[in-house]
């Protein structure tokens, strides 16, 4: 379309993280655990002054948006691995899990042509959620390891600062991956070779979609349903000298 736009945005950001780990093993070292603790406080904001020159003589839409958003997440998280006294403790089990418990607050004030068309509105929004993950490895030579692997995770949903409706809100996105992989050396070492392949099922997809035919800056952000994602990558490393190294890698992704 015909038309024309001048943007300026101001965007300001300011996030405090802090996390804490304690990790150890048993004396024997077939049991070995990390524990944490997860906190993150983020507060932004963003205004955007926009003029947009509409095609076909259809005039000038002076837009002030102004969004100011807080984020807080919590999470606590433990992972252990065990290797049981079979296969002279070539076999590892690694058992994780992960509690997050995210609060997200946003408010929006919008004027067109001087107009205030929303002033403060406001959405909130609470998640929570477990994600476990289990990885089975075995190594069968020094030189040599196969593992197989399930984990769980999710992304917090929101709100879109550009939707039209600013009290519409998107839900969580979770994804169940599974992997099984090859890891090995050969030649003394001077020859390297990995495989993994995977696939990735997604519930509560979030998808950016503009929704105005006119206007850029007004897009949402939706759960559209499922998806899947499948993949295979393979990295090949050849060091003929100390001096030298050849590296070749593949990745497919569906």
């Amino acid at each position: 379309f015909p038309f024309s736009m001048d943007q300026k945005r101001r965007l300001r950001s300011r996030e405090f993280t802090q996390e804490f780990q304690m990790i150890g093993q048993s004396a024997d070292s077939s049991l070995k655990y990390t524990l944490g603790l997860f906190y993150l406080d983020e507060k932004a904001s963003n205004l955007l002054l926009q003029n947009l020159t509409l095609p076909y003589g259809l005039g000038l839409v002076a837009t002030d948006r102004d969004v100011h958003a807080t984020s807080e997440s919590r999470a606590a998280y433990a992972q252990v691995t065990w290797a049981p006294p079979i296969f002279d403790h070539r076999l590892e089990l690694t058992l994780g899990g992960r509690y997050t418990d995210d609060k997200k607050t946003a408010e929006r004030s919008t004027i067109i042509n001087g107009a205030p068309v929303e002033m403060g509105v406001r959405n909130r929004q609470t998640f929570d959620r477990f994600n476990p993950s289990f990885t089975a490895n075995m190594k069968w030579t020094e030189d040599l390891s196969t593992y197989a692997k399930v984990a769980t995770g999710y992304r917090a949903g929101g709100s879109s600062e550009g939707g039209k409706n600013f009290a519409i809100t998107y839900g969580p996105e979770k994804i169940t991956s599974y992997e099984l992989g090859l890891k090995s050396q050969w030649l003394d070492r001077h020859v390297l070779f990995n495989l993994a392949g995977y696939v990735n099922k997604i519930k509560g997809l979030q998808i950016d979609i503009p929704v105005d035919a006119f206007d850029p800056s007004i897009v949402e952000t939706q759960n559209i349903g499922a998806g899947t994602i499948k993949g295979l990558e393979a990295e090949l490393s050849v060091r003929p000298s100390s001096a030298v190294s050849i590296t070749a890698s593949y990745a497919l992704v569906d």
